[in-house]
């Protein structure tokens, strides 16, 4: 049982002995061979070949004991179950560089010979870097017998057929698919040409139809340029006297635009003097208010006033009638006093009597008594009276006429 792993075509440096190298298109197929007669094994078949040059082949088979020697050679550390898979993970970086001018992945194929003859070659993957070129894989293959080769021509040749007939098969599938396909469009042309010839027919109709409409339509168009072609002539008549009287306009304009511009100066300046005004007249306002209400402050004055004066009136009258109550005591006061001064007079006349008869009537309240001669006596000798003290001297604890200070103009 054979299982393809790996085929395909990859650019390989070529050295061969005093020869300059060259890169070259070579196909590597690496294939997994399993035999269970007698005894189950693996060999793993690397084969290099040239799709130009069908002569060009070289092979190596890889068994499990094989691999253990090359892996002590070489140092490697996988085993033979990952090694293919590893093999064939360089390969792919052999293909992603292969295009790059300085590859860091290389693959070569190496020849000890002039020409490459029937004796061993090389296969190679090289990495390159800034020290050194580093192998990381070298495999020794040996160039195919005729046997081989006639073996690998006779499995060529039968992919060959195969794909010959696979072509064939294609090829009899595509013609038989481009005659239904020309069936059909012969078909679909044939109808197409009656729906073209339908169409076309009933298009020039239209189309008829159409050029009676637009010469009607010419018709109506002329007759309405013809009236719009007066109406341009009265339109460009009124369009110059529209244009006279727009010149009268701008100036007209222009004035009245020097009118605001002279106007909103002066309203600027207008509008300084009434905010001057409004605060004069704020102030002024203000100042009424406080003026009204002093007034009111002296309107009340004056109503206490009014009301002090109605009552130092009535206060006036009361005096007025004590004063008189008082004057005609006083009056009879001096008539008591005039009769006994005058018999006081007696008295001091007639030394004869020692004393004065007091009469009942004497005794009533308000008679004179000998105190009251005595000071009647007084006045005589020049001083004054003690009735004069009481009440004709001014008095400090006189009553008060309500905290007015009394007007001598009041009467």
């Amino acid at each position: 049982m054979t299982e393809t792993l790996f085929n395909q075509i990859l650019q390989a440096q070529v050295k061969c002995k005093d020869c300059e190298d060259r890169r070259a298109n070579i196909r590597v197929s690496i294939e997994l061979q399993s035999t269970s007669n007698p005894v189950h094994k693996k060999d793993l078949v690397v084969r290099i070949t040239d799709d130009i040059d069908l002569y060009f082949l070289y092979k190596l088979v890889i068994s499990e004991e094989d691999f253990q020697s090359l892996k002590v050679q070489q140092g490697l550390l996988v085993d033979f179950s990952a090694f293919p898979q590893k093999f064939i993970d360089l390969l792919h970086q052999c293909i992603q560089e292969q295009d790059k001018e300085n590859p860091r992945f290389l693959l070569q194929f190496l020849s000890s010979t002039p020409v490459l003859d029937h004796t061993p070659a090389h296969l190679n993957i090289v990495e390159t870097n800034a020290f050194k070129h580093l192998t990381h894989l070298s495999l020794k293959l040996l160039h195919g017998t005729d046997v081989e080769i006639k073996k690998y021509l006779a499995i060529c040749l039968t992919c060959v057929k195969d794909e010959r007939l696979l072509l064939e098969q294609k090829l009899q599938k595509t013609e038989e698919d481009l005659s239904r396909q020309l069936s059909y469009t012969q078909q679909a042309q044939t109808k197409y040409q009656q729906q073209s010839e339908q169409q076309r027919r009933e298009s020039e109709s239209l189309h008829q139809k159409n050029i009676e409409q637009l010469q009607t339509r010419l018709v109506e168009l002329k007759t309405c340029n013809k009236e719009l072609t007066e109406g341009k002539y009265k339109s460009e008549s009124i369009i110059r006297d529209h244009a006279a009287k727009l010149v009268g306009l701008e100036d007209e304009s222009h004035r009245a635009k020097q009118e605001v511009l002279s106007l909103r100066r002066e309203n600027s300046t207008l509008d300084v003097e009434c905010h001057e005004k409004e605060k004069h007249i704020n102030q002024l306002q203000t100042r009424v208010a406080v003026l009204e209400q002093e007034i009111k402050d002296k309107d009340q004055m004056v109503i206490r006033s009014k009301e002090m004066l109605d009552a130092t009136q009535e206060q006036k009258l009361t005096i007025e009638e004590n004063a008189e109550r008082r004057q005609l005591h006083v009056g009879k006061l001096e008539a008591t006093v005039q009769s006994l001064s005058e018999e006081l007079i007696k008295v001091q006349f007639n030394p004869l009597m020692s004393k004065p008869s007091v009469s009942p009537v004497d005794m009533k309240p308000g008679a004179p008594t000998a105190q009251n001669a005595h000071a009647f006596s007084n006045k005589e000798n020049g001083e004054p009276f003690g009735l004069e003290s009481k009440y004709f001297q001014k008095r400090e604890d006189s009553i008060p006429l309500r905290g007015i200070v009394p007007n001598k103009d009041v009467s």
